[in-house]
């Protein structure tokens, strides 16, 4: 019986190293988006200083915002992959292929 208990000691306390190992591994919230990029093939991963971002000196807070909130929008992205790629010969055409004019308007607007 002696016996019997000190094997499931020795068992539990390994049992809490592996739990403790794996506790450690759990990425927390900045190092997350690395794990699922990770995950994804990504490895590289660099953070921008705030200064390095493209947004005007003076930039507020609320604008700041906005550009915030239109970037977690897919068909924004979108746009703006395009607006950079026909910069220099810039048609409607190539920024209502995925949103409508109205839209491409407004998010012009917004950038401006």
């Amino acid at each position: 019986m002696e016996e019997t208990l000190q094997r499931i000691l020795v068992e539990i306390q390994e049992l809490r190293q592996e739990f403790q190992k794996f506790r450690r591994s759990i990425p927390s919230n900045r190092t997350s988006i690395e794990y699922m990029l990770r995950r994804r093939g990504v490895f590289a991963v660099k953070y921008t200083p705030g200064e390095h971002i493209v947004l005007p000196p003076d930039c507020s807070k609320s604008t700041e915002d906005k550009l915030y909130g239109l970037m977690k929008k897919y068909s924004f992205r979108i746009f703006l992959r395009d607006l950079i790629k026909h910069v220099d010969h810039l048609k409607p055409k190539y920024l209502t292929k995925y949103c409508s004019e109205d839209v491409a308007r407004e998010y012009l607007a917004t950038l401006v």
